[in-house]
């Protein structure tokens, strides 16, 4: 069991306890007045509560930043191996071309006359 010190606190307990530190002295300070007690009070929640939007906001912002990142990194995983694979299709080593005779022909009632056809080899 760890020492009452080193438990891990809830942001609420967190807020409580710096409220607490902030403005006891100023009630103090005050004489215990209620009016500026619930003064100080209520410009801890205010002031509490922006900075909790201000910091949701900012998690919300990094949050969508990291998604748009993300997705981009996707895409691009699948871009430049498609890139790559479409430059190597590309590349011809040596090309060579062979002439070759077809005789007449004669396919399904059709008679095909005879030519010359040249056949391209990629290497």
């Amino acid at each position: 069991m760890r020492p009452n010190c080193c438990q891990f606190r809830t942001s609420e307990e967190v807020d409580s306890w710096t409220h607490t530190a902030i403005h006891w002295p100023l009630h103090l300070s005050h004489h215990g007045d209620p009016i500026a007690t619930a003064a100080g009070a209520a410009e801890g929640v205010i002031l509490s509560e922006g900075f909790h939007y201000a910091a949701r906001k900012q998690a919300d912002k990094a949050y969508a930043d990291g998604y748009d990142k993300g997705k981009s990194d996707a895409v691009k995983q699948r871009y430049w191996p498609y890139v790559s694979l479409q430059k190597r299709r590309n590349q011809v080593g040596s090309v060579c071309l062979y002439s070759v005779q077809l005789p007449e022909q004669r396919i399904d009632g059709l008679t095909f006359q005879p030519s010359t056809k040249l056949l391209r080899i990629e290497e």
